[in-house]
């Protein structure tokens, strides 16, 4: 993944679309084998929830999240629905980018 070229930072934004009735978390300038990175950061992000919650996420809640999920290979994006973006920030810096 590559860091923004001004401050570089990581390349996550909160996206509101349809008047701010809907958020999305954007990763962009993934590089490399961004479906791994996507089941990962799924894995972390179901981590983080049920840790927040103090409750395991039946397979039902489960299907939701990942059914929220777009990955754009050929753009090196992905996007979450919801904004997740201080988790997915902490995540990625704990795995060295």
């Amino acid at each position: 993944m590559e860091r923004t070229k001004i401050g570089r930072n990581l390349p996550i934004y909160t996206e509101y679309r349809n008047g701010g009735n809907s958020c999305f978390t954007l990763i962009k300038r993934i590089s490399g084998d961004t479906r791994r990175l996507s089941a990962d950061l799924m894995k972390h992000l179901t981590s983080a929830k049920e840790s927040e919650t103090g409750k395991v996420l039946d397979e039902d809640k489960r299907k939701k999240l990942k059914s929220k999920w777009r990955i754009r290979e050929e753009l090196g994006h992905i996007w979450v629905h919801g904004k997740h973006t201080e988790i997915v920030r902490k995540f990625l810096e704990s795995k060295g980018f």
